[in-house]
């Protein structure tokens, strides 16, 4: 078992209500209607939840997603 994959969790599948609520809440903070979410608006949408992470680890946050594919 790989290290990243020690973080999975067997949960049920999300709802079709569930998957419209991620994908609104995605859209939301996806200023630029890439289909990504990059930087500065990850830092957004961090913000809004409370969260003041550092440049340093908004790019570590980035990289790790890249990184996985």
């Amino acid at each position: 078992m790989k290290a990243k994959d020690a973080y999975i969790i067997n949960l049920p599948p999300l709802t079709e209500e569930e998957l419209d609520m991620c994908r609104k809440a995605f859209n939301m903070f996806d200023k630029d209607a890439s289909g990504t979410i990059d930087v500065k608006e990850l830092r957004t949408a961090l913000s809004a939840l409370g969260q003041n992470p550092t440049e340093e680890e908004l790019f570590v946050m980035v990289s790790q997603r890249k990184d996985a594919g």
